[in-house]
């Protein structure tokens, strides 16, 4: 059977696939499709909310699906729970024992920070918190998009750039 990723390994050889849109490790197919990634040379993004990191052996599945060629993908908007909540349905800890349980097991992770009006104010303090933990991250502006296109008003603007992001 041809998949997507066959098609992908043909155009690239130094490609990664992001396994994402609802939680993909509940997939019965995950491990298949992850080993299958891994055999054509690319690495897989898992982004996940957490909760079956902590919750099951899915770390060390996907880890031996792929020989290690997964990287997981935590989401965290803010250390302080009720900004985090606003966004997310659930509380900071979740990812914080998620990643525990990759760095356990040795696998890699970053958290995505998203950025939106909901947590500017405690931005730099969630920053501040990740880099003193070591927690490697990646920010990412909100963008109005798909289920998200109803909550423009979330996404910042010039002012919030220059009062926040890049005082």
């Amino acid at each position: 059977k041809a998949l997507v990723l066959d098609e992908l390994a043909k155009v690239s050889s130094n490609v990664a696939v992001a396994f994402s849109g609802g939680e993909s490790l509940l997939r019965k197919d995950i491990d298949v499709l992850l080993a299958h990634t891994a055999s054509l040379g690319m690495y897989s993004f898992i982004n996940t909310n957490g909760k079956i990191l902590v919750e099951t052996d899915a770390v060390r599945r996907s880890i031996a699906a792929t020989g290690g060629r997964v990287i997981f993908v935590l989401p965290i908007n803010s250390v302080d729970a009720g900004a985090n909540r606003s966004s997310r349905d659930d509380d900071p800890s979740t990812v914080m024992q998620a990643a525990e349980v990759c760095r356990r097991d040795g696998a890699d992770y970053f958290f995505l920070l998203t950025v939106s009006k909901e947590n500017l104010e405690t931005l730099e303090p969630t920053v501040r918190f990740l880099k003193m933990n070591r927690v490697p991250m990646l920010r990412a502006p909100f963008v109005p998009r798909g289920s998200g296109a109803q909550y423009s008003d979330l996404a910042f603007d010039a002012r919030d750039m220059e009062r926040v992001i890049h005082p």
